[in-house]
């Protein structure tokens, strides 16, 4: 299914013309039932090379505990797919949902 949602991604990145060879700061969000598996994730996530941009800890019984992840990725589909593929397994592996990405559109100069 993520793979999935990747090509959606990167479809509409092609449409308006980016540069998908071009490393930039590419999001990732995950969600944990607890600290601890967040925390755990992160351990994990910040080995092979992301770092934390954000976490959101639960305001109600019912909502998890987030975070969001940074790392400068291209955007093509194999990079895309082997980065989301080991983030999907590190978040389930720590009991939680890996639950996308985004990025900025990076355009050719105008000469």
């Amino acid at each position: 299914m993520q793979l999935i949602s990747n090509s959606q991604i990167i479809a509409l990145l092609q449409q308006n013309n980016d540069l998908n060879e071009v490393p930039r700061n590419v999001s990732h969000w995950a969600y944990f039932p607890d600290l601890a598996s967040r925390n755990a994730f992160l351990t994990k996530s910040t080995d092979i090379g992301f770092s934390l941009q954000s976490t959101t800890d639960p305001t109600s019984p019912n909502e998890q505990w987030g975070l969001i992840l940074v790392r400068n990725d291209a955007v093509d589909y194999h990079s895309m797919a082997a980065c989301v593929l080991a983030l999907y397994d590190l978040a389930l592996e720590a009991g939680g949902k890996y639950d996308g990405w985004e990025t900025q559109v990076i355009r050719r100069a105008e000469d």
